[in-house]
């Protein structure tokens, strides 16, 4: 977490400008890992999005 940390207070040092970020490499932090998700909530990122998906057995 502290070279995410790092990394991010390099970029907004650099380009003052930037706002928003949006990792689109993976945009989505499953529920299946919470602690991605409790880091990413620490550094104050938030969700754009929840997708859903749904499962039948046949």
């Amino acid at each position: 977490m502290l070279v995410e940390l790092a990394n991010l207070a390099l970029v907004r040092d650099r380009h003052p400008a930037l706002r928003p970020i949006d990792a689109d490499s993976n945009p989505y932090n499953a529920d299946s890992t919470p602690y991605m998700v409790s880091i990413d909530e620490a550094m104050g990122f938030l969700p754009l999005d929840r997708p859903g998906e749904w499962e039948l057995d046949v």
